[in-house]
């Protein structure tokens, strides 16, 4: 019923029925989820942890819920304690990029040294794309060669077969760069409907401005 009310954009309702459905079944991380993040937008943060505290005790293996918790603090400006559960993920999960973007932006905010953080979280993102840029340039090559580019024997092919392997090449090499688009954009909210020829271009994200709502939206049902 909670999930009813809320694709018809009944709030209030939604919210009676999913906490009428954590009251009865209190280990649902959907039911939870939505009501963490309904608490979230209400601005009543010290709810919102509790609900992001139960899905962790459902799911302690799961960094997000713990991360949901410390963005609570830090949300109610709390940011002493948020920078305390930041470090504690951060040691459990030294990998986790999205903690130690948080702990640059809140060290800087507090006025404590971040390079450290910053320098690791540079490294471990260049790490991991490095192996998704030579998967790409292994690909463009052997696509090149099935375009029409490269003949069998070394010839050069004919001004037709150029063309007709030009015109495929295109279409495949377009198709290989959709992933990586994909990877590299960010996830945004879609826009608002408008003109059949307009664009959108998602604006870059400020290296010192981590403190929006990815981490709410991500967990929206």
């Amino acid at each position: 019923m909670g999930q009813i009310f809320n694709k018809e954009d009944d709030e209030s309702q939604a919210f009676h029925y999913h906490l009428e459905s954590y009251r009865h079944y209190p280990v649902s991380l959907d039911v939870i989820s939505w009501l963490g993040v309904w608490y979230v937008k209400s601005e009543l943060y010290e709810k919102a942890i509790h609900f992001f505290e139960r899905a962790s005790q459902i799911q302690p293996n799961e960094v997000k819920w713990r991360l949901m918790v410390t963005s609570c603090y830090r949300r109610m400006h709390n940011y002493q304690k948020a920078l305390e559960l930041y470090e504690r993920i951060h040691a459990e999960h030294p990998e986790n990029l999205e903690c130690l973007r948080y702990l640059v932006a809140i060290c800087k905010d507090l006025g404590r040294p971040y390079d450290a953080y910053q320098q690791k979280l540079s490294r471990l993102d260049t790490g991991r794309q490095a192996p998704t840029q030579a998967a790409l340039g292994r690909g463009a090559g052997a696509l090149t060669r099935v375009g029409g580019v490269e003949s069998e024997g070394g010839a050069a092919p004919s001004p037709a077969n150029r063309g007709r392997g030009g015109g495929a090449l295109g279409r495949v090499q377009e198709d290989d760069e959709r992933p990586k688009r994909a990877m590299q954009a960010p996830q945004a909210a879609p826009a608002a409907r408008g003109g059949e020829g307009s664009k959108r271009t998602p604006a870059p994200v400020a290296e010192d401005d981590d403190f929006g709502d990815m981490d709410v939206g991500d967990l929206m049902p």
